[in-house]
This record gives structure tokens, C-alpha cells and sequence, in this order.
């Protein structure tokens, strides 16, 4: 079930193996009750619009204003 060594030798980590057990537990909740159709889209929404962004950002470039200048405050 583990694949690295923990310190102690070729025993595995006991925490990782609970992870791995959590998530095949998450994953049969999953499987036996699917999340509704407007969670599935909603959720492909937020992801279409982190690849648009991240698109905008690589081809036009990140607008000066947004930039945070370090040492430099806003006063009023």
C-alpha cells in the first residue's frame, strides 16, 4: 500500500494509509449518491473560468494596476 519508506524503516506511514482509506471512503460516498447535475456544472464553471484567466494572463499579460508593489502604502 505505501510505496516510500517512513524513517523507521521499510514499515508504512500510518498517516498515509489512513489518507488512502479516507479517500476510498469518500469515493464509494460518491459513487453510491453522485452529486446533482448543477453541482457537476458549477463546478465546471469555476474551472472553464480558471483556464480562461490563466489564458489571459499567459497570452495578454497581467494589468500594472492589480500588481502589488512591494514598500509602497496606500495613504489616503
Amino acid at each position: 500500500m505505501c510505496r516510500q519508506p517512513n524513517r523507521m524503516g521499510d514499515r508504512c506511514n500510518r498517516k498515509a494509509a489512513q489518507m488512502n482509506f479516507h479517500w476510498l471512503l469518500r469515493m464509494s460516498r460518491w459513487a453510491r449518491n453522485p452529486p446533482s447535475p448543477g453541482r457537476v456544472k458549477l463546478v465546471i464553471g469555476v474551472v472553464v473560468l480558471c483556464l480562461i484567466l490563466l489564458g489571459i494572463e499567459h497570452f495578454i499579460g497581467w494589468p500594472d494596476m492589480l500588481s502589488v508593489e512591494p514598500g509602497r502604502r496606500f495613504r489616503p
